[in-house]
């Protein structure tokens, strides 16, 4: 059996979805993908293949070794890092230039003595000197007793205005709160609605190969979107949960299988296809008709 089959009949058995082993090991589904259908070169050059299929291998509880064979048998050669990735580490210089540049660095401080008689001596200067003196504005003298009795009058007068009777239409009253209702309403908390429980949603796997040139667009759960100009030969996988939505050149020059079971897609004289939407149960929606002129 290959690689990829291992990997799939595991899977299988333990019923995973190649979703939930994505959320687990954080890796994206679509190089899970590669790995079980053998497509090695779909994935990141270098180490970082080797190091999904490792990953992939340990969650499943597979032989790391004997995946690790299958592998080099796959690639023709062991996983090695990428050129150009900084796996060398540069030379340190040796411990006697750093010691010395440590000693270039560092200072002598002063005596504490000398430190003390220049904060004394500072002190000393701005005590003589009366413009180094703080000057916080507070009055003094006669100047003093106007400010405060000028004070105390502006608070009498705030606090005279404040009592005063207020006029309401045909009377005083003196209170300033305002009137209290007799009605008292009763707050009831809404009982909240249950919440239903979340059905596991399905998930499906869409394949395409390309019989000969042609155009070919998808959009992935209404989210990822991807257009692509397919070769003949050339194959690609996406991985969704709730719908695609294809649009293609011709029809007749794609395979199409949805979970690994052929699909046709109905197109007049294989002209264009547009915005046809296909679901994980198989169903076929044509939001524009297939039998349309283009």
């Amino acid at each position: 059996m290959t690689l990829g089959g291992r990997l799939r009949e595991r899977r299988e058995a333990t019923g995973l979805s190649l979703m939930d082993v994505s959320e687990a090991i954080k890796i994206a589904p679509r190089h899970l993908s590669a790995l079980e259908r053998d497509a090695l070169k779909e994935l990141p050059t270098g180490i970082y293949g080797w190091f999904f299929l490792r990953t992939y291998a340990k969650h499943l509880g597979l032989d790391v070794a004997e995946m690790k064979a299958l592998f080099e048998e796959a690639t023709g050669g062991s996983p090695r890092a990428p050129e150009g990735s900084g796996a060398t580490r540069p030379a340190s210089p040796p411990k006697s230039e750093v010691r010395s540049q440590k000693l270039e660095v560092e200072k002598p401080l002063p005596p504490k003595s000398e430190v003390r008689s220049q904060k004394v001596e500072f002190h000393r200067t701005r005590a003589a000197s009366p413009s180094l003196k703080r000057d916080w504005g507070w009055p003094t003298g006669p100047r003093a007793v106007w400010w405060m009795s000028g004070s105390i009058a502006m608070m009498v007068v705030a606090f005279l205005i404040y009592r005063m009777p207020i006029k309401d239409h045909g009377g005083f009253r003196t209170s300033t709160s305002p009137p209290t209702s007799s009605v008292v309403l009763s707050l009831q908390t809404p009982t909240p609605a249950p919440i239903p429980p979340v059905a596991k949603v399905a998930e499906a796997i869409l394949h395409v190969k390309a019989k000969s040139p042609t155009w070919f667009e998808v959009t992935v759960d209404g989210q990822d979107r991807f257009s692509l100009n397919m070769k003949p030969g050339e194959e690609r996988s996406w991985l969704a949960r709730q719908s695609f939505r294809v649009w293609v050149g011709s029809p007749l020059a794609m395979d199409f299988s949805l979970n690994g079971k052929p699909i046709q897609l109905e197109s007049p004289q294989g002209g264009p296809l547009r915005d046809v939407e296909i679901f994980p149960d198989a169903r076929i929606q044509y939001h524009t008709s297939p039998f349309d002129a283009p």
